[in-house]
């Protein structure tokens, strides 16, 4: 449904599937299947180069609608040739060459198998479908043109070789089986059964099987002679030959790629993947593909076999969010969210970044691609396993990023291990950390760290960070929040062109961010602080609880001003719609507030709200555009959502516009002007609105200069209004020789308006 020629552009995003990666031939490129689309990455240069949605593709055949993203049983390239292979039996294939030069079409058939396709091989131009009950422990048919060859009962595991010439499967009774589709003949295999087994692997051409087990022994039998291979502590998911058999590869839970040496016994790793190693493909001699699973985001690495170095990563957006697999609430109003669902994003130009533990990933949505997963926090370079789960790595509490995408300010918090010392166990360090982009010979380039502050707010946590609007030191400024409400302003000491290029000391060219004004919050302690910039940057509205405060940012010591009580319950977030309107969001409402007539606006909303309900709703400050999301149950159980779009001054919307997904966050992006919006399956949409004029400053000059009069005429009243709250007005003043000692503290970048204020301040 839309309203107001508001409407949805679908940019992609999605997932990507386990079985949904294959490199070309030549390894010059990646095929990669998405929950909606196929996408292709040069590998030499790291970047996408085609990304075509599969309902825009022609099907020549009879082939049902199909979800790719439940029935994709594996993807795999002979020759020119890329093949799909789904559950039900459909075959599709193209010619990839074609497809990069813009054919789109795809070919169908459909293998006659008697069951469920659960895997498929592809050996001397045939394919043999593997068919059964995804259940372990359901029989497993081998089938070549809808004859069964082989059959085998009660199947836990399988895998196939290197080049799909063999099959092992290992049974409920830990008996192995090994089928050769050149000889035709199957083979049992003996080892002695200890411990439950997770992965098993084949060799291509001599009779070597591997079998990883749960407590990390992995057991190597060749010629009905076993030994055992030790170093993982943990499940062994992963396992592969090589192509000359001279090494085993292995991988699981530590996120550890293991190289055992299978003459020497020694062995190479490559530590601290993204994630659990799920799958290894070592088919292109020169180039191994990784499939890596963490918080059931799949990501694919493809990296050099000859030094181990990363050649491309191809990753889905990484948001994260509770509950979505959560049960139905019980409330009383049946279409309504009982879990929060929201996900924490900043977008910036084309970028959008998603904070994961102790990572920050910017992925381009307009490419439909991860661009960089910048580290912000020091994590261990090793994979942990069982004890070692409950070491804490550190975690991304907040982050922001300037409008002009040159710097990043992240805090994290870095537990102290339970080893370390009785007493010091549960203390947290605290870490605020300003970076800065850097261009470089990758697309998007990288982040440098230029300031590290450790317990900027003296052993307090940071809540929330928000940056400055342009329009106030080029952007070139953030504020941090602690639960007390306390405010810290940073910005970065300006330095002197000449002497950064005569230092030789690279330290001395970096750019220092340093503490410039503070303000002194609540004596309680809250988990509901917030704070929002106003866009001409002048003041900064924080809330505490219930409580609102506008902090002049142009004085010294940002003065208060107290708004009246406007809400019942806690404020769990503020957003400026201009300069002279401001959000106050609820669990249970939203409201307008106008600071310039002082007194509410007829927006007033009576909504239900997560407590980060602060990530569904955005503002455009040029249009004064306010867009709230809406999650909800429809009489399927299923969760969707609506967007609503309203004026800061009126309670009917302009617009309104459904998605059938529900919505983990909005954002405003004004360098491409339109709403960026995440749903719970990490799909990427714009909304915007075409019959709506561009944002012209000059058009709107009568609207800012009856801004500055509604401040001029407000003025008087807001000072009574501080009169009747605050204490921070006296009638007389004693000066003696010390009272203007303080105007000369902290002058650097000091106008001569802010130092006549001061003077005044003082008389």
């Amino acid at each position: 449904m839309t309203v107001g020629s508001w409407t949805f552009t679908e940019h992609g995003g999605g997932r990507l599937i386990e079985r949904g990666s294959a490199l070309s031939t030549d390894g010059r490129f990646m095929f990669v299947v998405s929950s909606d689309s196929l996408r292709v990455f040069n590998v030499d240069n790291r970047i996408g180069v085609r990304n075509v949605k599969f309902s825009e593709m022609t099907v020549q055949g009879d082939f049902p609608e199909l979800d790719i993203t439940k029935i994709l049983v594996r993807m795999l390239v002979s020759s020119d040739i890329l093949h799909f292979v789904f559950s039900d039996g459909h075959h599709l294939w193209l010619n990839w060459k074609e497809f990069m030069s813009g054919d789109l079409e795809l070919n169908v058939e459909k293998f006659q198998v008697p069951g469920t396709v659960l895997d498929v091989l592809h050996y001397k131009d045939a394919f043999y479908t593997i068919i059964g009950k995804r259940n372990k422990g359901h029989n497993r048919q081998v089938v070549k043109d809808g004859e069964v060859l082989y059959t085998v009962e009660s199947v836990r595991l399988h895998n196939k070789s290197l080049y799909d010439r063999k099959i092992v499967f290992l049974t409920t009774d830990h008996k192995v089986t090994v089928i050769d589709l050149e000889t035709n003949t199957s083979s049992d295999v003996k080892f002695s059964y200890r411990r439950d087994v997770m992965s098993v692997a084949v060799a291509e051409k001599s009779d070597m099987v591997a079998l990883g087990t749960a407590t990390g022994i992995i057991h190597l039998v060749e010629s009905n002679t076993e030994r055992l291979l030790k170093w993982h502590i943990d499940q062994v998911k992963a396992m592969k030959f090589t192509v000359d058999e001279m090494y085993l590869v292995s991988g699981g839970v530590e996120k550890v790629l293991v190289f055992w040496n299978l003459s020497t016994g020694k062995q190479q790793f490559l530590p601290r993947l993204n994630g659990v190693i799920i799958d290894i493909d070592l088919s292109n001699p020169e180039l191994y593909t990784l499939t890596l699973i963490s918080n059931s985001i799949v990501e694919f690495l493809v990296i050099s076999s000859i030094d181990l170095a990363s050649r491309i990563s191809v990753a889905s957006v990484k948001n994260r969010f509770k509950g979505l697999n959560k049960k139905k609430s019980t409330d009383k109003d049946v279409t309504k969210l009982g879990f929060d669902i929201t996900t924490d994003f900043e977008v910036v130009k084309d970028q959008l970044f998603f904070p994961l533990r102790s990572q920050i990933q910017v992925y381009d949505y307009i490419r439909n691609e991860q661009q960089a997963l910048q580290t912000v926090a020091p994590v261990s370079q090793i994979g942990k396993v069982r004890s070692e789960l409950a070491i804490q790595d550190p975690k991304v509490k907040c982050f922001a990023v300037s409008e002009n995408g040159e710097w990043m300010c992240t805090f994290d918090s870095v537990p102290t291990p339970s080893a370390d010392a009785l007493l010091s166990t549960g203390e947290q360090t605290y870490s605020l950390k300003f970076w800065k982009h850097v261009p470089g010979d990758a697309m998007y380039g990288s982040w440098e760290l230029t300031t590290k502050i450790i317990d900027p707010h003296a052993q307090k946590p940071v809540s929330e960070i928000i940056s400055a609007p342009s329009s106030l030191y080029g952007g070139d400024a953030f504020v941090s929040v602690d639960g007390k409400g306390n405010v810290r302003l940073w910005r970065p000491r300006a330095l002197d062109p000449n002497a950064v290029a005569a230092a030789n000391n690279k330290a001395l060219q970096h750019t220092e961010w340093t503490l410039r004004k503070a303000f002194s919050g609540f004596e309680s302690s809250s988990e509901s602080v917030h704070a929002s910039w106003s866009p001409d940057g002048s003041i900064i509205a924080l809330s505490h609880e219930t409580n609102v405060l506008l902090l002049q940012v142009n004085t010294s010591q940002m003065d208060p001003i107290p708004l009246p009580s406007l809400v019942q319950n806690r404020i769990t977030g503020l957003k400026f719609v201009d300069d002279g309107n401001l959000l106050l969001l609820t669990k249970r409402s939203l409201a307008n507030f106008n600071i310039l007539t002082w007194s509410k606006t007829p927006l007033n909303l009576s909504l239900d709200f997560p407590a980060k309900g602060q990530s569904l709703v955005a503002v455009d400050q040029a249009k004064r555009i306010i867009a709230v999301v809406l999650n909800y149950y429809n009489h399927d159980k299923d969760i969707q959502s609506k967007v609503y779009l309203f004026k800061a001054d009126s309670l009917v919307p302009i617009g309104e516009v459904s998605l059938s997904k529900g919505i983990s966050g909005i954002r405003y992006s004004s360098y491409n002007d339109t709403f960026v919006v995440v749903d719970t399956s990490s799909m990427i949409f714009t909304l915007s609105n075409k019959d709506l004029p561009k944002f012209n400053q000059d058009s709107d000059y009568v609207t800012e200069i009856n801004t500055l009069v509604g401040i001029a005429q407000s003025n008087h009243k807001i000072l009574n209004n501080v009169e009747n709250t605050m204490d921070l007005l006296t009638e007389s003043v004693m000066l003696n020789a010390n009272s203007f000692d303080k105007i000369l503290e902290n002058t650097e970048g000091l106008t001569v308006t802010n130092l006549f204020e001061r003077v005044l301040k003082v008389i």
